[in-house]
């Protein structure tokens, strides 16, 4: 299901969430590796993707986004 443009299945690279959170790139990368936002490293490079259903819910925690919406 698609919410504010986000697809829940969707990985999202790490700049693309940035955007979507309205943060900056290291600041993505800073709440993957404290947990404050699940991600995982993908790719040779092992960057950071984070599933679109966990960019929606760090929005509704900030209450960005309400639940249904």
């Amino acid at each position: 299901m698609k919410r504010r443009g986000i697809d829940d299945d969707k990985l999202y690279s790490a700049r693309d969430v940035a955007r979507l959170l309205g943060v900056t790139e290291p600041t993505v990368t800073k709440y993957c590796r404290s947990r404050r936002l699940k991600g995982k490293q993908l790719g040779p490079k092992r960057r950071w993707h984070v599933l679109g259903a966990d960019v929606l819910r760090k929005l509704r925690e900030w209450g960005v986004v309400e639940d249904g919406s």
